[in-house]
């Protein structure tokens, strides 16, 4: 991708997110996104054929961001377990908190359901692969259903967050879910 290139996505990207905040997607037009963006419908035709295909983009975009939120302690420790795991090194909160409008978007004020699960989907699918090549897993437990609690408590965490109005510093939330990982031991 060139600079320019990247540069026009991002515009683009930034727009659809800020749009979001107050629109539903089916309310928005391609004018108001390209308003936004400070650039014109032909730019916008030239790299998507519907505005659909951007928030796609976009949507495929956080996601991705939050699974390389989840991974960045991995990449610090690839050794890393609870004892070990250093609550400040916890990224998945300070993603939330990046992407807040967005959150609150989905989970509060346009409650979007298939957005969330597509989110949880996508954290069932991580937590379900690092369980499948943990070296330390009770091989009596059903890996799909520890997968499917760790997707839903960590998400009821964020849910619980958004819900409050991310009332709590991350911090708070990373201390909080290092605690709470640690009962489960």
């Amino acid at each position: 991708m060139t600079a320019r290139t990247e540069k026009i996505t991002q515009a683009f990207h930034t727009a659809m997110l800020t749009l979001l905040e107050t629109h539903t997607l089916d309310a928005l037009s391609i004018t108001q996104i390209c308003r936004t963006a400070k650039l014109n419908r032909g730019t916008f035709y030239l790299h998507y054929a519907k505005k659909e295909a951007l928030y796609e983009e976009v949507m495929e975009a956080i996601i991705d961001d939050l699974l390389d939120a989840y991974f960045e302690p991995y990449e610090k420790n690839p050794q890393l377990s609870i004892w070990t795991l250093d609550e400040t090194t916890i990224s998945f909160f300070d993603h939330i908190s990046k992407y807040r409008l967005f959150y609150g978007n989905i989970y509060k004020h346009a409650p979007n359901v298939q957005l969330q699960q597509r989110i949880y989907d996508k954290l069932y699918e991580l937590f379900f692969a690092d369980l499948l090549y943990r070296k330390d897993a009770d091989p009596t437990l059903d890996i799909a259903l520890l997968a499917g609690y760790q997707a839903g408590a960590i998400l009821g965490m964020a849910r619980t967050w958004i819900l409050h109005d991310f009332n709590d510093e991350v911090s708070h939330l990373n201390a909080q879910l290092k605690k709470i990982m640690l009962l489960n031991t």
